[in-house]
């Protein structure tokens, strides 16, 4: 079970990185039929994340990780990441 400290830096956290895909969206990578579609279906995941309330929390979890699952979110997140190039990125570089 996750402390307090950890369930709210969890939901800062998605809250940065909903920022950041939002700054993707807007971005001319935003202008790719695919990635912006992926960008999109990203964004609800983590405003879900960032929104996770303590009471009912492991129904919500179970929602999201069900749609995940059925949206193959992680495999379209890798596909859209060139091999190797993982930990290149950096914060604030598009």
């Amino acid at each position: 079970m996750r402390s307090d400290g950890q369930e709210r830096l969890a939901s800062a956290t998605a809250r940065g990185l909903l920022a950041t895909n939002r700054l993707l969206l807007d971005s001319p990578a935003g202008t790719d039929p695919r990635l912006k579609f992926l960008l999109q279906d990203l964004e609800l995941v983590l405003a879900q994340i960032a929104q996770l309330a303590p009471e009912g929390r492991s129904e919500d979890l179970k929602l999201i990780t069900d749609g995940l699952e059925q949206d193959g979110m992680m495999v379209r997140l890798r596909s859209a990441v060139p091999a190797g190039t993982a930990g290149t990125y950096r914060q604030g570089a598009l």
